[in-house]
């Protein structure tokens, strides 16, 4: 895939955002990470902010830094918004389910004082880090993978041009009558612009992503793809204007299917597709953390050749990322 051109803000901790696009993986990373003030919550918050640009985020975000400031309970050390990020970590590094980690708050609850400020549910916790969240699409697509409903050329149909499938379920009103229900299919959407602006916007992340081209030791020994003799010929070939910018970001586009209900005699599949980037340090460059999730198809059937349709809105925001970047915001 062609590399990215991308601007960071590595010299600027005032306006970077999160690393990661999953939250678990902002918190660790923000957290752990040195500031001047030694106060990683206030470097989150640092981080959020930049993103925020609407009135209702903004108001989230003025919450969001008084949970800060509030201690879990009287003289506490730990603020509410710092017990609530470690307990959804932890949540989302062991897989505990809603109702799981619904109970694990009750006890704790009972553990501490009475007058506690921790969240009685998870959906209260998450309310709680909801400015950190990004972007989420959700695109209507052909029951029989024909289109998405998607762009402007098919975004208001309600059925598909080709095999003329209804685009939309149909349901029965109270009185009798045929009411439209939900859609037949949907395409979950995770764009990749955001998530890769909070990459750069983070020091430490930033760092990471030139390291193949600052850092990295360079001989006539194999050890990462920018050793390869592929990647020195993409670079002063085809791209020699640009290829030397450090900046740019070598994506692999991967893809498969899952049941994700984990019977295996279902007849079901979901398949998911991944983004891995190149310019990482082979110790990171397959870690969980640092692989995005652009695209996630709905089952139950396989979309098979027809992927292609499901694969345009990626490729399409890959080539305007090429072509025009990702500016600071």
């Amino acid at each position: 895939m062609p590399d990215v051109a991308i601007h960071d803000a590595d010299e600027e901790p005032g306006v970077n955002t999160e690393p990661m696009a999953t939250v678990n993986n902002v918190f660790r990373n923000t957290l752990a990470d040195d500031t001047e003030d030694n106060d990683g919550i206030s470097q989150l918050l640092r981080n959020v902010e930049t993103g925020c640009l609407s009135e209702r985020q903004l108001r989230k975000l003025e919450k969001m830094r008084q949970d800060g400031k509030t201690p879990l309970y009287r003289n506490c050390p730990i603020s509410k918004l710092e017990a609530d990020i470690m307990l959804l970590e932890f949540k989302s590094t062991n897989g505990l389910s809603d109702k799981g980690f619904d109970q694990l708050l009750g006890i704790i609850r009972k553990m501490l004082p009475e007058k506690n400020e921790l969240p009685e549910k998870t959906y209260l916790a998450k309310q709680m880090i909801c400015p950190i969240g990004l972007e989420v699409e959700k695109i209507h697509a052909c029951s029989n993978d024909c289109i998405l409903y998607h762009g402007e050329k098919y975004k208001d149909l309600d059925k598909c041009p080709k095999c003329e499938a209804p685009r939309y379920k149909e349901g029965l009103s109270d009185e009798g009558t045929k009411t439209r229900g939900g859609p037949v299919k949907v395409v979950w959407y995770f764009p990749i612009a955001p998530r890769v602006h909070r990459l750069f916007a983070c020091a430490k992340s930033a760092k990471l992503l030139r390291w193949h081209g600052e850092e990295r030791k360079k001989d006539t020994m194999m050890r990462h793809p920018a050793d390869g003799h592929d990647w020195r010929t993409v670079n002063t070939m085809f791209y020699k204007d640009i290829g030397g910018e450090v900046r740019h970001l070598w994506f692999a586009l991967s893809t498969d299917g899952m049941n994700p209900f984990d019977q295996v005699r279902r007849n079901h599949s979901t398949w998911l597709v991944t983004l891995c980037i190149y310019n990482l340090p082979p110790s990171v460059c397959m870690k969980r953390s640092y692989i995005q999730m652009p695209l996630l198809i709905q089952g139950p059937r396989q979309p098979r050749n027809d992927i292609d349709v499901f694969l345009k809105p990626v490729i399409d925001e890959l080539v305007e990322m090429f072509e025009k970047g990702v500016p600071d915001v």
